[in-house]
């Protein structure tokens, strides 16, 4: 019976949080998750393998933002947290159990900011892709494009009438919403 090794069970722990994490959010558990993980295999690992697979996985600040936290919440770790760890405890306690819209969109746009963008540029690509959803998520609501995928110009168009039709005034509380979102790191807080 083939298993993973710790080393690729956290690695998995890890991917799997960020995932919940940069999308609808996540939960004190998942700070939990980690801290009880790394306690109960304190030794045990090898780090320099874990930091070189979280890293291809562009997960490295992610990483050391959860296991600070997991610290301080849990273990016996005792200061200030840095920004970035700050601003993942906001993140999880502003959220339900399973994350909201609000969480998704601030999801998003840190998504697009680890991938180097700015804020503001960050936040104009979080509008574009709610005006241009994925091909996949309009054959869910335009079932045509299954079998005719050329169409998507045309339902996109459609989608856009029908929402400024019946939902004017959720146009404006998203676009509100995503310009308020404020992301900080170290580094800014180094400026």
């Amino acid at each position: 019976c083939a298993h993973l090794s710790l080393e690729d069970e956290y690695v998995y722990l890890i991917a799997h949080a960020g995932k919940h994490y940069y999308g609808c959010g996540t939960g004190v558990r998942t700070v939990m998750d980690v801290y009880i993980f790394r306690r109960a295999t304190e030794g045990k690992l090898d780090c320099a393998y874990i930091e070189q697979e979280i890293e291809k996985l562009g997960l490295s600040d992610f990483l050391h933002t959860i296991e600070e936290l997991a610290a301080v919440w849990f273990g016996n770790k005792v200061g200030q947290l840095s920004a970035s760890a700050e601003e993942m405890a906001f993140y999880i306690l502003s959220g339900s159990t399973y994350g909201s819209k609000d969480l998704y969109s601030v999801g998003t746009v840190r998504e697009y900011m680890s991938k180097g963008k700015s804020l503001k540029s960050a936040r104009r690509w979080y509008y574009l892709s709610m005006v241009f959803l994925p091909a996949s998520q309009m054959a869910r609501m335009y079932p045509v494009l299954k079998k005719a995928p050329f169409l998507l110009p045309v339902c996109w168009v459609c989608r856009w009438i029908r929402i400024l039709v019946k939902t004017p005034a959720n146009i404006v509380l998203q676009y509100r919403h995503v310009k308020q979102i404020q992301v900080f790191n170290d580094a800014q807080d180094k400026k």
